[in-house]
């Protein structure tokens, strides 16, 4: 007698499963590709760290309520500007990945007119002085996600993958 969901489906039934999601995932990861071009050319650059806007509250000996403090999070830059992030589809792994937190990060952001508010476009890590693509990963299903939790083919947990950006050619100028 089958033991789980997956065991009563048919192979077909679970590769048409795996192609849909695999769409699914596509579209949802390429959805940033799909912002005006008007939007994308105000997207500026940032350096620096994300952090729980709890921390850095504290650093400043502010007091404000925990429960609003520890579900915000901030990019600090290197030059020491704080930014709060929109959470939406591209900065969503910030929220739910400690891990990622703390650590250099280099982010194509597009700031809000007449704030200190990013709406990110691009998230990249910084190990050891080179960018990472950040993705999470499911190696059954060779499918690749924007947040971590579980794939939508398998039910297997999907795990953090940072991978080197390989450096664009240089062309040369006229």
């Amino acid at each position: 007698m089958p033991t789980s969901a997956t065991q009563l489906l048919t192979p077909i039934t679970l590769l048409c499963l795996c192609a849909a999601t695999r769409l699914l995932a596509i579209d949802s990861a390429d959805k940033r590709a799909e912002l005006p071009q008007a939007q994308l050319a105000k997207s500026k650059v940032f350096e620096g760290q994300i952090l729980p806007l709890a921390e850095v509250v504290k650093e400043e000996t502010a007091a404000a309520d925990d429960d609003a403090l520890k579900v915000s999070r901030v990019l600090k830059t290197d030059d020491g500007k704080v930014f709060s992030l929109v959470k939406d589809a591209a900065s969503r792994k910030f929220f739910m990945d400690e891990r990622l937190l703390r650590r250099p990060m280099k982010i194509t952001a597009v700031q809000i007119p007449a704030t200190q508010i990013l709406v990110v476009i691009k998230a990249q890590s910084v190990i050891a002085g080179k960018l990472h693509d950040i993705d999470y990963w499911c190696e059954p299903c060779q499918l690749g996600y924007t947040e971590p939790g579980i794939c939508k083919c398998c039910g297997s947990p999907v795990e953090l993958r940072e991978l080197p950006v390989e450096p664009q050619p240089s062309t040369p100028s006229r």
